[in-house]
């Protein structure tokens, strides 16, 4: 049965229940998506900024491992190098910290 769109306009306000499940629903989405990305060590977000999706996380986590010593040794320098290419016109900070880290072990070494 298709509704014209008078009579959805009816329906959604004869049934406010229906859109709180979905709003309902939608919230508890974001809220899971947001402990996530805490248990993976995010930083909670700071005022105003939006709740992370699946690439944020991915990306938290990264930093995470680019900032702590002891998982930023596991990384080889080619892994380093294609994180520094492929986070180019992505995410400055990633590529800063995969490029200092590159040119760290190259005055070491």
């Amino acid at each position: 049965r298709h509704l014209d769109p008078r009579e959805k306009i009816k329906e959604t306000t004869l049934n406010p229940g229906r859109n709180q499940q979905h709003w309902k629903m939608s919230l508890e989405k974001h809220i899971s998506i947001f402990i996530k990305a805490l248990s993976l060590g995010a930083p909670p977000p700071l005022y105003d900024d939006i709740v992370v999706d699946d690439q944020d996380i991915g990306e938290r986590k990264l930093i995470k491992r680019l900032r702590d010593k002891k998982e930023l040794a596991l990384i080889n320098d080619e892994e380093l190098t294609n994180i520094s290419i492929e986070y180019k016109n992505k995410n400055n900070l990633i590529r800063e910290l995969a490029l200092n880290e590159l040119k760290n072990r190259k005055n070491q070494g």
